[in-house]
């Protein structure tokens, strides 16, 4: 299946209305990206940064958080899949904007805009289960579905809008 288009810049409501999310490529700022990923991220240390620029690359979507009276990016996050099944990859908002639900409204419109509310959505997360559990309606798949990333043990986590939520 090929690459969905990008969707267009979309301005965040109040109070995060210096905030904007943007999809295109040409606004994506890499360097930002691999400054978290390589510095800050368990999950992306050890990755070099020409395969973190292929993933970006290769990637369905790519979504930047951007703070628009610097016009810098301050977020991200990575999506690899086909449209029904997909994996939120790459997930951060910099340090500096977090506190504020600023992540939570990012990602309500990447897991629910356009038609991307009715894709089932998987992710791997060590540090912030309950984060995604409770703030994005997200569950832990099965008691097996753990492993250890560089060594920090992980849960999956599934999203599944193909299926009505009293179903699941």
């Amino acid at each position: 299946m090929a690459s969905p288009s990008h969707p267009s810049a979309l301005r965040l409501p109040a109070p995060w209305s210096e905030y904007h999310i943007d999809s295109s490529p040409t606004r994506f700022d890499v360097e930002v990206a691999w400054s978290y990923l390589s510095t800050q991220a368990y999950w992306g240390r050890h990755r070099s940064r020409e395969l973190v620029e292929l993933q970006i690359q290769k990637a369905w979507l790519v979504f930047g958080l951007f703070h628009e009276p610097s016009s810098s990016m301050v977020g991200m996050a990575r999506v690899v899949g086909d449209g029904d099944t997909n994996l939120l990859m790459d997930v951060f908002v910099l340090p500096a904007h977090q506190g504020n639900g600023l992540g939570v409204a990012f990602l309500e419109h990447v897991l629910n805009g356009e038609d991307r509310k009715s894709w089932r959505w998987l992710m791997h997360t060590g540090d912030r289960k309950d984060w995604y559990v409770q703030k994005l309606g997200f569950r832990v798949v099965g008691p097996g579905a753990r492993g250890k990333m560089m060594g920090v043990p992980y849960f999956v986590l599934e999203k599944d809008g193909r299926v009505p939520d009293d179903e699941v």
